[in-house]
């Protein structure tokens, strides 16, 4: 509904990162799915800590919840300078089921669920990926998504230090 208070603080995305990796091993193991992290020595911004932390958990649950067995889920943080802004990237990439161009046009809205059968059985209710775009949002950031069909998909978002 919007009424969450964003209280920003000094943020280290790296031992965050890591530990929701370690947390969600569990998971991936159930279906044989390979975790990757690369991270920079750090990746401090000013930041929520508990919406960044729902955030990256959200990215890494669909990439598992829609990797086939044996696949692939990597996180990825990078810091850098983007004309003169530093700025954070977080990328989330898998090897899963991917989505079309209208699934990729309609993901970030409310209760819209790509595939409907699949999500029904793994428990989504559409609300995941508009949170995480609510966050990215409310820190000054952008999200986006690039998928194919078969071939995985990768969210990207980059928020300013």
């Amino acid at each position: 509904s919007g009424a969450l208070e964003i209280a920003k603080e000094e943020t280290d995305l790296v031992p965050m990162a890591q530990q929701i990796m370690r947390s969600l091993t569990p998971l991936a193991e159930k279906k044989n799915i390979t975790l990757q992290l690369t991270v920079p020595e750090q990746a401090i911004l000013h930041a929520d800590r508990d919406r960044m932390a729902q955030l990256i958990v959200i990215l890494l649950d669909n990439a598992i919840k829609f990797t086939n067995d044996d696949g692939e889920v990597t996180l990825a943080l990078q810091s850098h300078n983007d004309q003169d802004k530093q700025k954070i990237t977080i990328v989330v990439k898998d090897t899963g089921i991917g989505m079309g161009k209208v699934e990729v046009d309609q993901v970030f809205k409310r209760f819209y669920r790509a595939d409907k059968a699949r999500s029904r059985e793994e428990g989504g209710t559409g609300l995941g990926l508009p949170i995480a775009a609510w966050i990215v949002k409310a820190h000054g950031g952008v999200i986006s998504v690039t998928s194919e069909p078969g071939s995985g998909s990768t969210f990207t978002v980059q928020l300013p230090v």
